[in-house]
Parts: C-alpha cells; sequence; structure tokens
C-alpha cells in the first residue's frame, strides 16, 4: 500500500533534519570564529534554528512507527526484519565504512583520506563507528533505530491486547529525556515515544488522519505556544544542558504537533504534493546518510569568503544556501550510485 501523503511527509522530514544540521554548524562555527562571544543576532539565530529543528529526527521515528503497522505488519516479521536489515543497517555499514575510509572533517577543516596509522587502528576505529554511530555526526540515530526495530515485536504485541499500551509510551518522552547523541537507555525511550504513536495512528491510518483532522486546531495552538517558549529557552540555553533536558519535553509536544499538522495538510492536498517534496522523499534515507559530508563542505569553506559576524538575515539565507547545496550534493551522489549499482544501491545508500 502506497499512501502519498504518508510519502510526502518524509520529505518534510528529510528537510528539517538537513536545516537543523546546515543552520546548527554555521552557528557552530561562528560562535568559535568570533572568540566564543555571543551577540544579539547569535542568539536569535540559536533560537529560531534551535527552535524549528531540534529534535526533527522524531519525524522519522514517527514515520517508521506509522510504516509498520500501516504496510509492514502484514507481511510477517521475516519480511519486516529482512527489509530493516538490507535498506537500513547495510547501507548504514556501507556508509560507515566509507566515511571512516573518507571524510570531511570540522574539527581539521579539511578532506581526510584514511587517517591512520595500521589496518590495526582502522578496523577498532570502523567497529566503534558502526557499534556507536560516529562515524559521521547524523548516524548517530541509526543504533537508536536498530533498537526499536528490535522492540517491534513487544511493542506490536502490547498494541495487539491493548492500543492504549501504545499511547502509554507515547508519554515516555516527558520522563526520558534523551542523551545528546549517545545510544542509551533514555534515547530510545524518548523516541520509542514517537514510534509508538505511529504505530497507533498506522493501525487505523484514515480514521487516525480524520482525527487529527478534528483536533488540527489544538494542535495549531500547541505548536505555537512550545514554539514562542522553546525560543526564549534555547536562546540562551544549550539544548542538552540540565535545562535543555528538561526542554527535551516541549520539543516533543511541538514536533508532534506540527508532525499531525503536516500529515492532515498532505493529506488534504495529496494529489497536489509539489515535486520536490516528492524528490525529497524518494531520496530521503539517502540524503540522511551522505548529507553531513556537504555541510561540512559548505561550512568549512563558507567562512573563508564572509566575515563570521553576520546579521540575522544573512545568517538565515546562508543556511538557505547552504541546504540548496547540500540537497542538491545528496541527491547527485544517490542518483550516481543508483544508476551504477541499479536496484543493489538500495543495499547501499539506502531506500
Amino acid at each position: 500500500m502506497y499512501l502519498k501523503d504518508l510519502h510526502a511527509f518524509r520529505g518534510f522530514a528529510i528537510f528539517n533534519i538537513v536545516m537543523a544540521h546546515t543552520g546548527g554548524v554555521l552557528i557552530v562555527f561562528q560562535y568559535f570564529m568570533m572568540g566564543k562571544v555571543k551577540t544579539p543576532a547569535w542568539e536569535n539565530s540559536v533560537g529560531v534554528s534551535e527552535m524549528l529543528f531540534h529534535d526533527s529526527t522524531l519525524y522519522f521515528s514517527l514515520i517508521s512507527g506509522l510504516l509498520f503497522s500501516a504496510v509492514l505488519a502484514k507481511k510477517g516479521w521475516n519480511t519486516f526484519f529482512k527489509s530493516k536489515l538490507l535498506y537500513v543497517i547495510l547501507p548504514y555499514i556501507v556508509m560507515s565504512l566509507l566515511f571512516t575510509v573518507i571524510t570531511y572533517s570540522l574539527r581539521e577543516q579539511s578532506l581526510l583520506v584514511y587517517p591512520f596509522d595500521s589496518f590495526a587502528e582502522f578496523l577498532s576505529t570502523l567497529g566503534n563507528n558502526i557499534v556507536d554511530g560516529t562515524a559521521y555526526s547524523q548516524f548517530w540515530y541509526i543504533p537508536t533505530l536498530a533498537a526499536l526495530y528490535l522492540l517491534t515485536p513487544l511493542v506490536w504485541y502490547l498494541a495487539q491486547k491493548n492500543q492504549w499500551f501504545l499511547l502509554a509510551l507515547g508519554v515516555l518522552p516527558f520522563f526520558l529525556a534523551r542523551t545528546a547523541t549517545d545510544l542509551s537507555p533514555q534515547t530510545v525511550g524518548y523516541f520509542l515515544g514517537a514510534y509508538s504513536v505511529g504505530v497507533w495512528l498506522g493501525m487505523n491510518y484514515q480514521q487516525s488522519i480524520s482525527l487529527l483532522k478534528k483536533w488540527r486546531y489544538l494542535f495549531a495552538g500547541m505548536a505555537l505556544v512550545v514554539s514562542v517558549v522553546l525560543f526564549f529557552l534555547a536562546r540562551k540555553s544549550d539544548p542538552l544542558s540540565p535545562l535543555g533536558l528538561l526542554m527535551e519535553s516541549l520539543f516533543y509536544v511541538q514536533k508532534m504537533s506540527i508532525a499531525a499538522l503536516v500529515l492532515v495538510l498532505f493529506n488534504y492536498y495529496q494529489d497536489r504534493i509539489p515535486k520536490i517534496v516528492n524528490l525529497l522523499a524518494d531520496y530521503a534515507f539517502p540524503i540522511y546518510f551522505i548529507h553531513f559530508f556537504f555541510v561540512a563542505v559548505f561550512s568549512v569553506n563558507i567562512f573563508k569568503v564572509f566575515t563570521p559576524m553576520l546579521s540575522g538575515p544573512m545568517n538565515f539565507a546562508l543556511d538557505i544556501v547552504s541546504v540548496v547545496f547540500v540537497m542538491t550534493g545528496s541527491i547527485l551522489f544517490a542518483f550516481i550510485i543508483k544508476k551504477l549499482f541499479g536496484r543493489y544501491s538500495r543495499s547501499i545508500i539506502g531506500a
């Protein structure tokens, strides 16, 4: 079963994730290049970027849960785990290998090719990268996602007993804040909340959409109020500081509210979804695996042209240019891999 609106939501999700990284890296670069001085313009940039895009990976967790119950559950566990191994875990290993061998380092501000003194050091680094999700900054989520896959039979068992169990799991993020980008029980529990809500929505998808439509004004109000609060909190605090850990619950409410509104919007306009949204959706996983390489290339080199002390509007303009560069580079790379390897490309760059 092909759900046009849910597919489009993948495009929305990957756009937000890339925006989180393009804007975040530019902001961090400015901070260090200005001698760790926090100007009002810089604080406002932090507030807007974090408010809009922090925790956008929650969208991916929601989609994964939704796809499982709406599409994959009826195909059986063998098909489910085989597809995840071939099209998520295997590409993750391949991409971890690639970016262990060659990477564009933000720390070194240069391209690094096989920066190891021995093959043993390479193997050790590769093993750690795969287990910890450290081959590149965005890879941290895949070990967490793998944990969600392993928990899926339990989640589905509880769903068959009573769907209220799913909503009970959905409130976990109010009690378990993610621990930065580390794989931990708290992080798995945090994203399990969104995953379980997705499973609940997908069990009767059209009925769920009708319910979201009915409550759309409530979700809009929640998203607006929470976003304003998060803007002012994010300006003055690291989202993953002690205060930031409390903010994670607010980010969860915000992202789930926005997700509800976007799903309703795409459902209403599912026959008129812009081609660019579907293009991003088609390449969502390849973009996820590849994009940070291009983020690093753009961010390192842009300040060789521009002064780091930029205004808010200039920050926004640079972020948009960065997103276009990153998306274009990622899609072109993925397109070339698809042309070279055909149907096997799904096991290299994901699907």
